[in-house]
């Protein structure tokens, strides 16, 4: 069973791993054509943007797309109507949400400007353009969530990932050769996220699950849905604060520079942790089957081995960017500003490795029933991590928050 199971997800995970790479690496050097465009400061206050509009993807979705991988399996899409009834549901109140969500943002942002982001010059116009990427988010959660509820990963690459990442990373080298404005990549993120939606209801609507659309006012929903979804709701809450709050404190309490450092650094180590990402999206539905099944062998043993698989496959990509890490910053600014700075990236390197050994631990336990521990978990951490960057972030800036 283990060596079945395993197949599946090393399947699953060979297409997930190229488009992890695809994507990493051509946003890698995207960003790096592009920060050394419009500067540090502009990419700064997009990156303050992007984190606002993350926190309030998570507010709205409420926890939708982990409902999704965990009640709408293969063998339950054989319920054709109530599972058309659920996606009804579920597609309705993303309508209604993001609607209301874009006119509140819209309305709200010269306050959210003047008021919270202070520190940042003209951002009211970042909040504008980046709150049309709500509904966007909110809509590409719902549809790869369903792939990845049916195990198919492929067509998550294919259709989505590849088509998105292309004609967003060929837009941007075209049009940057004629621009310096970074709103210009707002719009072309925003039209390469919605061609990639497009496609991907297209193909699961008609090779994996013919459903008839159709708004619905009536969403009530299963006690057993609704008791899971307010777990992972809140513990997504806080899974976001404990990973992005201190992204959250840069935005609010330092200047656009440091602000772009800090992405930057973010980015380097995110190249050690693409696979341990890949590997919670692929096999986050299969640690769900095995659970109902109750056989904890097998997830004891899957554990091992996915642990054993990251870390072999991470760590030494780890002391590779360590070594090059002069070469690296460098090549996002020219300036050298970042480079007084560097020691910090050295740090989050090190705190990636550190986490890398305790695998996806968060996964199995969100899949397999142990939703409290690990929400305990998680108010432990984002408690200690806003308190400590709050207090040392105007005495140490940049250093205090790594």
């Amino acid at each position: 069973m283990i060596e079945k199971m395993l197949k599946l997800i090393i399947n699953q995970t060979t297409w997930g791993i190229f488009g992890s790479i695809f994507g990493f690496a051509i946003g890698f050097l995207l960003k790096i054509y592009l920060i050394n465009i419009v500067g540090l400061e502009s990419w700064g206050k997009y990156i303050s943007a992007q984190t606002l509009i993350t926190f309030i993807d998570i507010l709205i979705s409420i926890s939708i797309p982990m409902v999704i991988i965990k009640f709408i399996s293969k063998s339950k899409l054989i319920d054709s109507i109530g599972t058309n009834l659920l996606l009804n549901k579920i597609f309705s109140y993303s309508i209604y949400a993001s609607i209301f969500t874009v006119f509140s943002l819209v309305f709200l942002s010269g306050i959210i400007d003047t008021k919270i982001y202070s520190n940042l010059s003209d951002f009211k116009f970042f909040i504008i353009f980046m709150s049309f990427h709500i509904p966007l988010t909110l809509f590409s959660s719902i549809i790869t969530s369903l792939f990845r509820s049916v195990l198919k990963i492929k067509e998550i690459i294919l259709y989505g990932t590849i088509i998105n990442v292309s004609v967003r990373a060929i837009a941007t080298f075209i049009v940057f050769m004629f621009t310096k404005n970074i709103f210009y990549f707002i719009i072309i993120e925003l039209l390469s996220s919605f061609v990639s939606i497009m496609i991907l209801y297209y193909v699961f609507h008609k090779k994996v699950f013919n459903f008839n659309f159709a708004i619905t006012h009536d969403f009530s929903i299963s006690n057993e849905i609704v008791s899971y979804g307010k777990k992972i709701y809140l513990n997504s809450l806080l899974v976001f604060f404990s990973g992005k709050s201190l992204a959250i404190i840069v935005s609010l309490f330092l200047e656009p520079k440091l602000i772009g450092v800090y992405s930057i650094f973010l980015t380097i180590t995110g190249v050690s942790m693409f696979l341990n990402k890949n590997l919670r999206k692929v096999f986050s539905p299969a640690v769900a089957q095995i659970y109902e099944n109750k056989d904890f062998s097998l997830l004891n043993n899957l554990y091992k081995e996915t642990t054993f698989l990251i870390n072999f496959l991470t760590i030494p990509i780890s002391i590779i960017i360590i070594y090059f890490s002069n070469n690296i910053v460098y090549l996002f600014d020219k300036t050298e500003f970042i480079n007084e700075y560097i020691f910090l990236l050295h740090i989050l390197i090190l705190t990636r490795v550190i986490s890398l050994l305790f695998g996806n631990t968060g996964v199995y336990m969100l899949m397999a029933g142990l939703e409290k521990n690990d929400l305990y978990i998680q108010i432990f951490k984002t408690f200690f991590t806003i308190l400590l960057s709050i207090l040392l972030i105007k005495d140490y800036q940049l250093n205090a928050i790594v």
